[in-house]
């Protein structure tokens, strides 16, 4: 401290409780900051648009050392082209599980009047109704279900009915937002998208556990209306 300081604080009445004043701030102050250095860095982002939330997903694929588990609604097959397609062989060929909810509840047949592009067979096999021009909605589906019978007992596709999207990658992180990273591209017209990234642990566990306990409408479900006209995929 300089002289001029000092002969402020000689000519104070209440030179003593100044200093302790001063100690208590600096005390309080190196204490704030010590809690903050050992806070964990934040378990949340946000992701922005289709472009982030799709490098997310492939960012998943191909760092996942046990499992990467998707809702998406609809399968397109411009989304889910070579590049994601050869990501999600590659994370099979490690020896990883793959896990697929798909399935909007208003496109099945039974659940919603308006419904039937995806029709359930009394043996659980799925039907998707090709005179319907929303069928692009599912278009992925067929070479989706080519690499889960390549690799059976590895990756699983279950029939949820649902406008859930999600990601999650082991327990290491999760993705919860608006984009279908199934179906929905990233083109000059794309609406935006919002999506928030978290390593909570509680929330990761949550989710995986939410995704398991919902069933497979292929084994639980049988519509009463049968359909006219169908494309098979096994």
């Amino acid at each position: 401290m300089n002289e001029a300081f000092w002969l402020m604080l000689a000519h104070r009445p209440d030179a003593v409780e100044f200093l302790q004043a001063g100690e208590n701030f600096c005390k309080e102050y190196n204490r704030t900051c010590a809690l903050a250095s050992q806070q964990p860095a934040l378990a949340t982002e946000i992701v922005s648009d289709r472009a982030e939330s799709r490098n997310l997903l492939l960012e998943a694929l191909s760092q996942a050392q046990e499992s990467v588990i998707i809702v998406s609604p609809w399968l397109n097959k411009r989304w889910v082209d070579d590049e994601l397609l050869s990501q999600m062989e590659a994370l099979l060929r490690r020896r990883c599980s793959l896990h697929i909810g798909w399935g909007y509840s208003g496109d099945i047949s039974g659940i919603q009047s308006y419904g039937g592009l995806i029709h359930i067979q009394d043996n659980g096999k799925v039907l998707i109704q090709s005179s319907f021009k929303q069928m692009y909605r599912y278009s992925a589906y067929p070479e989706l279900t080519k690499l889960r019978n390549r690799y059976s007992g590895q990756m699983y596709m279950k029939l949820l009915g649902t406008h859930e999207k999600y990601v999650v990658c082991d327990r290491r992180f999760a993705m919860l937002g608006s984009h279908n990273v199934l179906s929905s591209g990233d083109t000059a017209s794309a609406p935006h998208e919002c999506s928030w990234k978290t390593t909570d642990i509680r929330v990761i566990n949550a989710q995986i556990a939410r995704f398991h306990s919902l069933p497979d409408l292929c084994n639980t479900f049988r519509p009463q209306a049968q359909p006219s006209k169908i494309a098979r995929f096994a």
